[in-house]
């Protein structure tokens, strides 16, 4: 998985289509780690999270080890990172996680609530 340029090809064609001061939602989802990328390497989209931070939530679901590893590296909040097993009930449970929390995003942004941390933080699922 070339994760570190889909990353960062994604977030640079988004980042000049939306005007500064909106916020957008970046959902990460990988069944594997880094292993193939060419353009951009891990400090560049450390550095690219970090300066979108103010408007961008970066969160990133994928395997436990993934996870820990892409929270470190690439300077995603861990309360915005979720973990699943691999396995098929996993990333459903997963995937259920993720949508009860797009909704609460939603309503903290429209309340104008801090949206940058805790994505996945006090979810309840439906």
């Amino acid at each position: 998985t070339a994760l570190y340029d889909a990353i960062g090809i994604t977030l640079n064609k988004v980042q000049k289509h939306v005007p500064k001061g909106e916020k957008v939602l970046v959902n990460i989802y990988t069944d594997g780690g880094e292993n193939g990328s060419v353009k951009h390497k891990a400090r560049d989209i450390s550095a690219l999270i970090n300066e979108l931070k103010e408007d961008y939530t970066v969160t990133f679901i994928g395997t436990t080890h993934d996870v820990e590893q892409v929270s470190r590296v690439l300077s995603i909040d861990k309360s915005n990172t979720l973990a699943y097993d691999g396995s098929a009930s996993g990333l459903a449970s997963s995937m259920t996680t993720n949508s009860a929390a797009r909704t609460t995003y939603s309503q903290n942004v429209a309340l104008g609530k801090d949206v940058s941390k805790g994505f996945y933080k006090n979810v309840v699922k439906k």
